[in-house]
């Protein structure tokens, strides 16, 4: 995806990753907000597939922002009430830009 910024139109939020405990000393991973960046979004790829006998759709999306130091794949992105696992993080090529690769299931 080409930066441009007119196209930074997605207001997205980035979810630092956390563990904690649970009741019974499982160990639980739940997210909580870290960091708002203006973003572009690129859908690439789309599919479907049999998960647990039901049909799950996936779909590949790019964002393109303003770098997140110390982002990780373990961290995702939520944008429109929606959750984004993040797969890759692409330097951009461009200072203090990056590119995230992310899959999007529902």
């Amino acid at each position: 995806m080409k930066y441009v910024p007119e196209m930074m139109d997605k207001k997205v939020i980035v979810q630092r990753a956390t563990v904690t405990r649970g009741d019974f000393g499982q160990e639980v991973l739940t997210f909580a907000n870290w960091k708002t960046r203006w973003a572009a979004m690129d859908y690439a790829s789309g599919g479907e597939r049999l998960e647990a006998d039901k049909e799950t759709a996936n779909m590949t999306v790019y964002f393109t922002m303003r770098e997140v130091s110390g982002l990780t794949e373990k961290d995702r992105i939520m944008y429109n009430g929606y959750y984004f696992n993040i797969r890759s993080i692409i330097p951009n090529g461009r200072k203090h830009f990056q590119t995230i690769e992310t899959e999007f299931r529902r």
